[in-house]
């Protein structure tokens, strides 16, 4: 009968970047930006990009992707630039609505 040792590899492990809030409400307002242009995926890959995904915030990405399509598909002469201008004044103006309020309290 054989009995073996595993010898594991000598891998030292690393703590990740620590992220505050700041950092993350940053990426998550380049996401609300990126839903602006109504492109899923845009948002997806940014999510996966940086590992910063809020469930607070993302009902209204979803919400904004299908408003910048409704828009152009409504309004085909429109620039993407231009929707994406509209929905993100209309973000400015809810921002209170829109974003985790824990990402925006000031803390010590």
């Amino acid at each position: 009968m054989f009995i073996g040792c595993w010898t594991l590899p000598n891998r030292s492990v690393q703590p990740g970047v620590a992220r505050s809030a700041e950092g993350i409400l940053s990426d998550v307002k380049h996401q609300v930006e990126l839903a602006c242009l109504g492109v899923a995926q845009n948002v997806q890959n940014q999510q996966t990009k940086h590992g910063i995904k809020d469930g607070y915030t993302q009902f209204w990405i979803d919400d904004l992707i299908t408003r910048a399509r409704t828009l152009r598909r409504d309004h085909p002469g429109r620039t993407i630039a231009d929707i994406q201008a509209e929905l993100l004044t209309w973000v400015h103006e809810n921002k209170t609505n829109i974003y985790n309020p824990f990402l925006t309290l000031d803390g010590e």
